[in-house]
This record gives structure tokens, sequence and C-alpha cells, in this order.
């Protein structure tokens, strides 16, 4: 039987399926990753006169496969919303953190859900894993929702936790922080601590956010940055940059106010700032800082930045590469 006519067949039956084999439909296409919108709004639409019957597991699972498949329905939301607001207590921690994060997953911002969900999730985040808490605050981040007694009370939590956290999870619980612009410095410094310590895991991805987090937060720390550019893995890894990403992490270390010889001599930092030759008139500001990165590491003079530099001659300016080259 093709996948069309099994498709048809199971959507005939649905109105026969129990709430426990909707949810598990809906369950397997999304870790099948097997996106198949009639079946899944005709799974919804079944679904919808039903959901005050769902356990608090069966609701949280079928909004986060939802998530996971894409799949933004206003009404089955909407619906979704005003049984899960009612059962809220009865969700466990992890059933708090998917559920969170799946309607952030889905761009749906509720208040009145929210505001409820804070309200029954703040006594309990002390009981939070790392995944959770990086759920969790990664949402609020994503909605721009500011709740300051919430804010205080996961960063006092995670600072308690911060080396149970895995280099993705630091990245992101550092991105959220930054774009609610939340600066707490016994957070930050607990936080370059523990990521001073997982560094070689951290991606190229990775180690540009955090950078870029922390420039956002004006935190300025000299061991990290020693640390960032001294980890075998950055230095080894950066003909992998694009230039973009170079730009960007150059950028954040120079507002950080840190400077590295070995990163700026390698030749691989040569030969990025090389190819950025044809850059744009909306590049030359970066670029400006990055020459002005280099010559306060070298300690070159070089004449003020004009319109007409080529970066080629910054190059030659700094000592990268030679005035034949």
């Amino acid at each position: 039987m093709s996948k069309i006519n099994t498709t048809i067949a199971a959507i005939d039956r649905l109105n026969k399926f129990t709430s426990e084999q909707l949810v598990c439909s809906i369950w397997e296409l999304a870790h099948l990753n097997d996106h198949n919108q009639e079946f899944e709004d005709a799974c919804m639409a079944v679904a919808t006169p039903q959901l005050n019957t769902f356990t608090s597991k069966q609701l949280v699972n079928i909004i986060y496969s939802l998530a996971k498949l894409n799949n933004y329905d206003q009404d089955f939301i909407d619906a979704w919303i005003a049984t899960a607001v009612l059962r809220l207590k009865e969700f466990s921690t992890n059933h708090l953190a998917m559920s969170i994060a799946s309607l952030a997953t889905l761009a749906h911002h509720d208040q009145k859900f929210i505001d409820a969900w804070i309200a029954i999730t703040i006594p309990q985040l002390d009981n939070f894993t790392p995944e959770q808490l990086d759920w969790s605050i990664y949402a609020l981040a994503n909605f721009g929702h500011h709740d300051k007694n919430f804010r205080d009370t996961w960063v006092q939590i995670a600072t308690s936790k911060l080396k149970k956290f895995n280099s993705n999870q630091l990245t992101w619980i550092m991105w959220a922080l930054a774009c609610l612009d939340h600066h707490d410095q016994e957070f930050e410094d607990a936080w370059i601590e523990a990521a001073i310590s997982q560094l070689n895991n951290f991606t190229l991805k990775q180690i540009e956010i955090s950078a870029d987090a922390l420039d956002k937060l004006n935190h300025q720390n000299q061991t990290f940055g020693n640390r960032w550019t001294a980890t075998a893995t950055a230095i080894n890894q950066l003909s992998n940059f694009t230039s973009e990403s170079y730009k960007k992490n150059i950028t954040a270390l120079y507002k950080c106010n840190h400077c590295n010889q070995d990163i700026m001599q390698t030749k691989a930092a040569a030969v990025q700032l090389a190819s950025l030759a044809s850059a744009s008139k909306g590049e030359r500001a970066t670029l400006k800082a990055i020459r002005a990165l280099i010559v306060k590491q070298r300690d070159v003079e070089v004449e003020a930045y004009s319109k007409g530099d080529k970066e080629a001659e910054v190059l030659k300016c700094a000592g990268l590469v030679s005035s034949s080259e």
C-alpha cells in the first residue's frame, strides 16, 4: 500500500483513536521528522474537542510534537492553551520546560499562559535539570518576556549548577540573558569559569555566539579571552571560519579589550583578513576595528583609517604579510 493510501486509511480511522493513540501518532511523525500536513491537520481536528480528557503528559507531548514538525495551527494552540493553563499544577518540571519551549518554537506568545507558567515554575526551578533550565530561559528570551523575579531566581539557581551544563547549554543560556539584557556579574564570572573548562568542546558557532553575548553584556574578562585564544581547537580551526564568523569573533574580542598575539599571527588569520579585500561599505567599521586590534597588539603605527584603504595594505602595515605578498 502506498504512503498516500496509508495516510488516507489512517485519517479515515482517526475518530476511533483514543487520546493516547492520537498523541502517539503525532509523536512518531515528529521523531521520524516525517511531516504530513494532511494527517496532522486531521489529527488536530479530532484531538481538539478531546483535549480536556488528555493527561498532562499527553498535552505536553502533542504540543512538543507539533513544534518539532513546525506545524502551527492557531485554533488548536488556543484550545491547547485554554486547557493546559488550568492543568499546569499537574505538570512535572520536564513538562513545564517542554511546554514553554514548544510555544517558543511555534512563536506563540500568550501572556496569560506565560504568567501562569512563571507562577508555577519559580517554586520548582531548583528541581530543574540543566536542560530544563536552558529550555526555560531560552524560551522567555525568544518571547522577549522580561520578568525580573523569574530571571533573578533562575540566575541564582543556574549559577550553582553551571558546571553540569554542556557547551551547547552554556552557549544558549548566555545568549538568552544577553537578549534579555540581564547583566549579573557573579553569574557571568561563574559562567566563564564553567565555559573555560569546556572550551575544547565548543563548536565554532558556539564560540561566536558566546563571545557576542559577553560583548552585548559589556563583560570584560581577560582570563576568558586568554583561554579562548589559547584553546587548541579555536586556533587550529581558524582556517574553517567564514569571513563573517572571523570578523564577529575578532570584533567581539576587540570590544572586550582583548588582544592576543597568537590569534593575530596565525596564517589562518592572514588568510581570513586578506579575503576581506573587497569589503562592502557596510563592513568598513568592522575592518577598522580589526585593524585597530592588530595595531594595538603589534604596537604598529598606521595612518588614520580612510575610505580608500585596502585590507592587504593593512596586513602589510601590521607585519602580518610582507610588502612583496
